[in-house]
């Protein structure tokens, strides 16, 4: 079982694409990953390298291993969730801090358009008031998570 923190990389054998992944929970990994599902367009296996990195450990990692929680599990196919119950990672790529903040802007966004939709139809107001002030809420958190994220100085676009 691998511990917290660490990282591999999986290296196409068809195409030479690098996948760099690091583990969010300790556990089980598979040998090899489909490259295709991994942002590339071939149909070749990466093979991993064994946690024997050399000068790739500066690689910055784009995947993280994660164990699922207890409603992941239960959707998860028979395999896969014979896998995780036996301390087998699930993979997903890592979101940075800019993809999180967008996230948060588009459902706010969401919740505020439905919410001004409604109003319209509304005649007086009622719920969709406080649906609306929830969205704006939502909206202001994004913003304060955002600039908790940053560093002093720093511009959104500046964040990786």
């Amino acid at each position: 079982m691998t511990e917290t923190g660490a990282k591999n990389i999986w290296v196409c054998e068809t195409c030479g694409h690098m996948i760099v992944c690091v583990h969010r929970d300790a556990g089980t990994t598979p040998m090899f990953l489909s490259c295709k599902d991994r942002g590339c367009d071939c149909d070749g296996f990466a093979a991993s390298m064994m946690y024997r990195l050399g000068e790739l450990e500066t690689m910055e990692p784009q995947f993280e291993w994660y164990k699922p929680t207890s409603l992941e599990l239960q959707l998860l196919n028979p395999t896969m969730r014979d896998h995780a119950e036996r301390g087998g990672l699930l993979i997903r790529p890592i979101e940075t801090k800019k993809q999180k903040y967008f996230q948060a802007i588009r459902e706010a966004l969401r919740d505020i358009r439905a919410a001004k939709d409604d109003i319209r139809n509304e005649m007086p107001p009622g719920p969709s008031i406080t649906r609306l002030v929830s969205a704006l809420i939502l909206l202001e958190r994004a913003q304060e998570n955002l600039n908790g994220a940053l560093e002093p100085g720093q511009r959104m676009e500046d964040d990786k």
